[in-house]
């Protein structure tokens, strides 16, 4: 079971859209082997649709295993803190050398 963690809002130092992270594990100023963040795009909801929102992606990486794993595709950002924290808490079992 999963505990729930302490997210924190930053901003993406390229295009300044909002990012989440917790336990200071932002790939971006982080010494942390297994990083976590979430990020923002403002897509069209449908291929046709020119009007943008913003939907919502989970990223996890371990940086001495060189693996990456990307969830998402969210409206709301509660589904993507969720799933993102599912998929911290796997790599936390596949590599606890590196937690």
């Amino acid at each position: 079971m999963t505990t729930a963690k302490k997210w924190t809002k930053g901003y993406d130092w390229l295009d300044d859209s909002p990012r989440y992270t917790f336990e200071d594990r932002d790939p971006c100023n982080t010494s942390e082997t297994i990083r976590v963040v979430i990020y923002q795009e403002m897509e069209g909801e449908y291929g046709y649709n020119t009007k943008k929102r913003p939907f919502y992606y989970g990223m996890v990486e371990n940086t001495i295993k060189e693996s990456q794993d990307i969830v998402g595709r969210f409206k709301h950002l509660k589904d993507a803190k969720r799933e993102t924290e599912k998929l911290f808490e796997e790599y936390c079992k596949l590599y606890p050398e590196h937690v």
